[in-house]
């Protein structure tokens, strides 16, 4: 079976055909449809739910919705600077200490225009992001050779697979519609060398960058992955003299695309790369926490309605990053994996080609990207450039859906032209029909209904009500500031937990409150808070902050809107001081 997956391999040059001999372009087409629907009923809809009456994921989430809505209120003239959104204040920079969404924002900019809310905006990115994840993969799908129902399973695999569940908390990692044409661009760039190849690997990566910056990092160090496993399953028979010998003329287009790829991303990659000289680095303690296990290869999301019942039987231990290293693909694709291998070990010649490469990464990423008895290879790369900078290393298993989606895509392909040889066009394509029900049953989740998934989604009707009750307060409190003169009065809303809590509900509802009276805001949420922030819960702390940025909390006096009462610290007597001569507003009911 395997073993005729391999031949479509060496037709990159042209797409394969619709699907078995005999059956039409839009009958192969079939195929995809299906699965398309079927992926949007399993995952955007199940966990939104089928009435759209919530949002996926919890503060991520909520602080993506923020800075779209940032981007689209810089683009219509209501906020000053793009990278300086007025949280943390007076932090600058701030959109550079998490993902700036410049790829998804056109597209949010576009529907806030035409009227939606901010959170239906936010659910119509999430819907057509599943959609051009989906469709990239298929496209690549069918340039690498794969036939219907291969380039269907890859797909959906990529689009809608278990591995991606985990992450609907993070939302960020969502777009990422350009990691499979990168994949093929490289591909192409390998086997056949020249400039437009490399422009379209380089219009891909840049474009990456530019929807999700984890990603795109992530893909360059899986592509390096797939260079080094081409080199051993082709014995080094690359050709050479087309890479090291094109010619002036090929080299200055060459040349040329690296320097346009370069200034194309330098407005996103420089605000990053200044925010990170600026910020503490993260500890190795941290880094480390967050290198998955052997277990969390295995580990299912607890919204699979196939392998849930597996995560009680596995070392999985009280681990406070599980979601993070929840990595599981699914039985199907590593099965294809395992069969992929077998063929490489039995048929090492025909092996050579995308199929030994695409099973040497994935056994290689995840031997790599994986801590046994307290020691991991991926820890000896902390201290190379780049790799310290991305603090959750199991992501990768987002770009790893590539190289395994096409495995399972040469698996179907095989199954399906084998049993059309024997038993007809009808008999191939009942054949890879039950393959796609198999794969989608191996993928299957939990209904929309299960309390497995109250964790990642939250209701937007409760999400609004509290951004407008809060909202009512903080606008009460600047008409007050401003009819006494105050200029550029700044909000701020005590946390409502105990001392030391973040209490990231009231940061995030504050956040989007003072956005929406649009008023700066102490409050705040990112990936890599200001050094010298924190949730404040006393006066004295906000003083600290304020006076080591050349401010002071009574100067002038009602300059900062101050919501809900402060917490600890109530022996100190600046801190009663403060409290005497300073006003607050209450918390508004809930």
């Amino acid at each position: 079976m395997f073993r005729l997956g391999l031949t479509p391999v060496v037709r990159l040059a042209r797409p394969a055909t619709p699907a078995v001999g005999g059956v039409s372009a839009v009958a192969g087409l079939l195929p995809a449809f299906a699965l398309l629907v079927i992926g949007f009923w399993q995952v955007p809809f199940t966990v939104m739910k089928h009435d759209l009456s919530c949002l996926p994921g919890g503060t991520d989430n909520r602080l993506n919705t923020y800075v779209l809505e940032h981007g689209s209120r810089w683009l219509a003239g209501r906020e000053k600077a793009f990278w300086s959104a007025p949280f943390c204040w007076p932090s600058p920079k701030t959109i550079a200490r998490s993902d700036a969404h410049l790829g998804e924002l056109p597209a949010y900019a576009a529907l806030r225009a035409c009227g939606l809310g901010p959170e239906r905006a936010f659910q119509c990115v999430v819907l057509l992001f599943f959609a051009l994840n989906y469709a990239a993969a298929y496209w690549a799908a069918r340039r690498f050779g794969l036939r219907a129902f291969g380039a269907a399973a890859a797909a959906y695999l990529f689009a809608f697979g278990l591995a991606t569940v985990e992450h609907l908390n993070h939302l960020q990692l969502l777009p990422r519609c350009l990691v499979p044409p990168a994949f093929y661009f490289f591909w192409r760039t390998l086997r056949h060398p020249g400039w437009r190849p490399l422009a379209g690997l380089a219009a891909c990566g840049v474009g990456q960058l530019y929807l999700t910056m984890y990603l795109g990092v992530m893909t360059a160090g899986v592509l390096a992955a797939l260079f080094a496993a081409t080199l051993v399953a082709s014995r080094g028979r690359l050709p050479w003299a087309a890479h090291l010998r094109p010619g002036w003329a090929e080299v200055g287009r060459r040349l040329a695309v690296v320097a346009v790829a370069a200034l194309l991303a330098l407005p996103v990659v420089r605000p990053h790369v200044r925010m990170a000289s600026t910020t503490p680095p993260l500890s190795r303690e941290t880094l480390v926490g967050f290198i998955p296990d052997a277990a969390g290869w295995a580990c299912p999301p607890t919204t699979s309605a196939a392998w849930a019942w597996a995560r009680p039987h596995l070392p999985l231990g009280d681990d406070p990053y599980r979601p993070e290293k929840t990595l599981f693909l699914g039985v199907v694709p590593w099965l294809a994996v395992v069969g992929s291998l077998f063929v490489i070990v039995r048929r090492p010649r025909r092996g050579a080609g995308l199929v030994a490469a695409c099973a040497l990464v994935a056994v290689a990423v995840p031997l790599v990207v994986v801590k046994a008895a307290a020691w991991s290879p991926y820890e000896q790369t902390l201290s190379l450039p780049l790799v310290g900078t991305l603090r959750a290393v199991g992501r990768v298993v987002l770009v790893l859906l590539v190289p395994v989606g096409l495995l399972v895509g040469f698996a179907a392909d095989a199954l399906t032209l084998h049993v059309a040889r024997r038993f007809g066009n009808v008999g191939g394509a009942l054949a890879g029909a039950a393959l796609l029900v198999l794969l989608v049953f191996d993928q299957r989740l939990a209904s929309a209904d299960d309390a497995a998934w109250d964790v990642q989604r939250y209701a937007i009707a409760d999400a609004v009500a509290r951004r407008e009750a809060l909202a009512a307060v903080m606008r009460e409190g600047v008409i007050e500031a401003e009819s006494k003169g105050v200029r550029g009065p700044v909000a701020y809303v005590f946390p409502r937990t105990a001392v030391g809590d973040w209490d990231l509900e009231t940061q995030l509802d504050s956040m989007a409150a003072a956005q929406s009276v649009g008023v700066p805001t102490l409050n705040g949420w990112t990936g890599y808070p200001p050094a010298g922030w924190y949730p404040f819960a006393s006066l004295s702390g906000i003083e600290v902050w304020l006076r080591g940025n050349g401010l002071a909390l009574e100067e002038p006096a009602g300059r900062v809107v101050l919501i809900g009462e402060p917490r600890g610290l109530d022996d100190d007597a600046a801190e009663r001081g403060f409290r005497s001569r300073v006003a607050r507003r209450p918390f508004p009911a809930r």
